[in-house]
């Protein structure tokens, strides 16, 4: 099903493979596990369009962790470093609470640094791993 994010900023969308980062104005073909999707039609700043996919086979994460409680697959290396400079460009898009969470789950809560400028300096170090 494809998705768009129309919000201004960075916003995750919980599928059935694990949270996906959508940029403003993005749209993805998202397959979503059950009851995901019926969350996901709730937030206002996302729009859906095309027939909905059957959801993949639930897989095992590799990893498990999220300031939120939530689940979370591990990234590689490679896709951790595009994460951080998407948002080390969001950084003043975004609300500052909403992207300390996201530069939370990237990081590691034991890893985020207290402020911003100490948060944009490790994700800078981070995108360019």
């Amino acid at each position: 099903m494809d998705v768009t994010n129309k919000a201004p900023g960075l916003q995750g969308v919980h599928t059935s493979t694990g949270v996906v980062y959508l940029k403003p104005g993005q749209t993805r073909d998202l397959t979503f596990g059950e009851g995901q999707e019926k969350r996901a039609r709730r937030l206002p700043f996302l729009t859906f369009g095309g027939a909905p996919k059957a959801a993949a086979e639930p897989r095992e994460p590799k990893h498990v962790e999220s300031v939120a409680g939530g689940e979370g697959v591990e990234l590689t290396e490679a896709e951790k470093a595009k994460a951080a400079a998407d948002l080390l460009e969001q950084a003043d898009k975004l609300h500052f609470q909403t992207w300390k969470k996201a530069a939370g789950e990237l990081l590691g809560p034991d890893n985020l640094p207290d402020t911003k400028d100490e948060i944009l300096a490790a994700l800078k170090a981070k995108a360019e791993a």
